[in-house]
């Protein structure tokens, strides 16, 4: 199968994927204790790994594995993707979508001003980015009074903490991958 063909058909689920997820996590905790959605699917998504990797028999984990494992764990599942089932309790799923697509621009501003990746975005991820914002703004641009909501900026300020434990995760994720190798 073509490289270009297989990265755009992974791009297409992970967009089909991310677009339900918020929505989803909004119904779930209308009917479910709040964080029990969210621990059922990493649950899930754990033992599913776990059995794959018993499958191909991969070498056993090392402490060292584990600890780091459990960073990336608590800072994406836990405070990235978990805590935005309380945010939607506060704020709708659209909002709480819209303010994690801000992840990427987290990412990248977050990798150049630590020092984990010193050279200048290229032109194409800062159009991007851009690109990126632009949407986010005119997503957002029809939900003016939302925003201005004051019952909503608790929700919003927990969601922006969420993109910033994402993104620390991912980057410490890539810093101990990278590492490791």
């Amino acid at each position: 199968m073509n490289k270009n063909l297989l990265a755009y058909l992974s791009l297409s689920m992970v967009c089909l994927v991310w677009c339900s997820t918020y929505f989803t996590i909004r119904i779930g905790v209308a009917i479910f204790p709040l964080f029990l959605i969210s621990n059922i699917r990493q649950i899930m998504a754990g033992g599913i790994i776990l059995v794959a990797l018993k499958i191909i028999r991969k070498p056993q984990l090392q402490r060292s594995d584990l600890i780091n494992q459990s960073i990336i764990g608590i800072l994406m599942v836990t405070l990235g993707n978990g805590v935005i089932g309380w945010c939607e309790r506060y704020i709708t799923s659209r909002l709480a979508a819209s303010i994690l697509s801000l992840i990427p621009v987290f990412a990248v501003v977050i990798n150049y001003l630590f020092g984990f990746d010193r050279k200048r975005p290229r032109i194409l991820i800062l159009f991007g980015l851009t690109l990126s914002c632009l949407e986010i703004i005119l997503i957002l641009r029809k939900n003016t009074k939302a925003i201005a909501n004051p019952e909503y900026f608790p929700g919003m300020l927990i969601a922006f903490g969420a993109c910033l434990a994402w993104v620390s995760g991912s980057v410490f994720c890539k810093f101990k991958i990278s590492n490791y190798r």
